[in-house]
């Protein structure tokens, strides 16, 4: 008898911290599913009134047992209510299972290197900038001269193109007063007044 007690204590210990995941597993399971089921029954602020696991857990036997003796008015609202409270919570856990978490922490610590880097790049390049004030000045100014010289040349271009518009409309009018005028004349002449 010892032999098999022996056996069964063992398998216990072996097993124990399977068997204690799954009993977290199953209250978080059963809290997730009464917090969902409640806030679909009575709304979101009655369900995070009732925040406390064990008053979840209350309430949720209370109507599940009056559910039991009342089954002959229960409506199809209330099946679908207690179906999407068991799959959605069992949905959220297949999707969160399902995710690389390595691979996840390894793109946030990346990124926040790159913000940490970032951020040091440009202190650094405000003090290079400080010291180097004296030799960029001169690349300044030269780059300041043509930038002004390309903004003249454009500006005059287009006072120009806009001068020889004016005056081709200004000619073409003049042209085509002519042209009214002689055919005018022409018709007068015809017409004989």
């Amino acid at each position: 008898m010892f032999f098999y007690r022996f056996m069964l204590f063992s398998f216990i210990l072996r097993n124990i911290k399977n068997v204690f995941l799954k009993l977290v597993y199953f209250t978080v399971f059963f809290y997730c599913v009464s917090f969902v089921f409640i806030a679909m029954k009575d709304g979101i602020s009655v369900a995070f009134a009732y925040k406390n696991p064990k008053n979840i857990a209350n309430y949720a036997y209370t109507y599940l047992k009056w559910c039991y003796y009342n089954h002959n008015s229960l409506t199809y609202s209330t099946f679908f209510k207690m179906g999407v409270s068991l799959i959605l919570p069992f949905w959220l856990y297949i999707k969160i299972s399902k995710m690389n978490w390595r691979k996840s922490f390894n793109s946030l610590y990346r990124y926040i290197c790159f913000l940490c880097n970032k951020s040091k790049k440009m202190d650094s390049g405000k003090e290079l900038v400080n010291d180097n004030s004296v030799k960029d000045s001169k690349n300044v100014s030269k780059n300041y001269r043509n930038e002004m010289y390309n903004i003249k040349k454009k500006a005059m271009m287009s006072i120009e193109e806009s001068i020889d518009r004016m005056i081709y409309e200004t000619l073409c009018l003049k042209n085509k007063k002519i042209n009214e005028e002689s055919d005018k004349k022409h018709n007068n002449l015809v017409d004989g007044k």
